[in-house]
This record gives C-alpha cells, structure tokens and sequence, in this order.
C-alpha cells in the first residue's frame, strides 16, 4: 500500500506541480508524462469496440509530448482516424445515451495518477 503523501486530490497536486516547476521543470515534466501513462494505458480497456469500423478507439489512444504554456502538461487523446468519433460514445447524441468513458476512466484511476506523479516527481528530485 502506498505510504499518504498529504496529497488530497487533482486541485493540490496541480498547485504542488506550480510550485516545483519553479524548481525543477524537468521533475514537473516527468510527473506530468507518468500521470498520463496511466491514463493512456487504462483507456483502452473502456473504450467500447464497433467490430464494423475499420479503426478503433481503443487502439488510437495516443499521448502528446510534454508541453508548458504556464502550466506543464500532456494530452491523452485520439489520433485522426478516431478523434471525430470520441464525442459520441462521452456525450451522446439526440439518438444514443451519453456513455462517459473518458470521464469515469479518469475518475477511476485518479488515485493511481496522483501516485504515479508523486513518485516521478520524488525520483527526478533525488527525494
């Protein structure tokens, strides 16, 4: 079980992420990578599969590279063949139920995040 670090939730560790990046952009960055390869890794097995489209939304998760516009950051998304289509399994249509994958998948693995940013962000600063 993992030791408690004080970190409640994403608001904290977001603040927490404000402060290091002033120290240390590298260790920010390693954390903002770790926490998106948790997501990235834990939305396939929620994307739902048509067996009749050619490409599938569970096979085109991608992650972007870090970026910093203020805030350090990565993307999880979809690449081009897919990304038109993720609006409509996570907010409906007039005709079909939104599904909210993206939404409980993130919900889901929240804590799994937070922890594997906090142990990017404790190695890259030697702690």
């Amino acid at each position: 079980m993992a030791e408690k670090t004080g970190v409640e939730g994403f608001a904290q560790i977001d603040s927490t992420l404000k402060k290091l990046a002033l120290q240390s952009k590298k260790a920010s960055a390693k954390a903002a990578k770790a926490g998106g390869k948790v997501l990235a890794e834990a939305l396939p097995d929620e994307m739902p599969y048509d067996p009749e489209t050619k490409y599938h939304l569970r096979d085109d998760v991608q992650m972007s590279g870090v970026k910093n516009n203020g805030d350090i950051f990565v993307q999880v998304g979809f690449g081009n063949n897919t990304a038109w289509r993720v609006h409509i399994t996570e907010w409906g249509t007039i005709y079909q139920p939104p599904q909210a994958v993206i939404q409980r998948t993130e919900k889901r693995t929240e804590k799994q995040i937070i922890e594997a940013m906090e142990r990017a962000v404790m190695e890259a600063l030697g702690l």
